[in-house]
């Protein structure tokens, strides 16, 4: 995930699509594998009796950090498209490609502007991309700090439990 958002920093107005393509591609990869290894852990790591639990805090911690990080990509890129349009075309009302939209700014702007805009939007949405590939590398720490159990070992657990019942 850190390397495809890493790559996806580098992204220019003027990239292909097997660029654009296969960074997001390489980001989703290491996305899924960063949403599937911590319940794995957890249902690894804890006993029988506290794995609903556990599970249940990790998709809640997921959920609510992916929110609250759609908020602060969201603020990044208002943030550096603002700073960007207002080093790139210091006489326009920057209001006029905000409130226009990602989709709808081209239409808002004049022709000899566009490709000054295109600029200040590329390098707005770029920085957005650090915030992942920082989070990513942070759950590092994560990965470092759990206990390191064989996932093959929990099967025996199991049948211990059902012997029981």
């Amino acid at each position: 995930m850190a390397v495809g958002g890493g790559l996806l920093t580098t992204l220019k107005v003027n990239s292909g699509h097997a660029q654009w393509l296969g960074y997001q591609f390489l980001f989703g990869i290491g996305s899924g594998f960063g949403f599937q290894g911590p319940v794995i852990a957890v249902q690894t790591v804890l006993g029988i009796q506290d794995i609903a639990s556990g599970v249940v805090i990790v998709y809640f911690a997921q959920s609510l950090f992916g929110a609250l990080m759609v908020s602060v990509g969201q603020d990044v890129l208002t943030n550096e498209l603002l700073k960007n349009l207002e080093i790139q075309l210091p006489f326009m009302d920057p209001r006029v490609v905000t409130e226009a939209g990602a989709s709808g700014f081209r239409s808002s702007v004049s022709a000899a502007d566009l490709p000054k805009v295109l600029l200040a939007y590329n390098a707005a949405v770029t920085k957005v991309f650090y915030i992942p590939v920082a989070l990513a590398c942070a759950s590092l720490l994560g990965a470092l700090i759990i206990e390191w159990k064989s996932v093959k070992g929990k099967k025996a657990e199991l049948e211990d439990v059902r012997a029981d019942l």
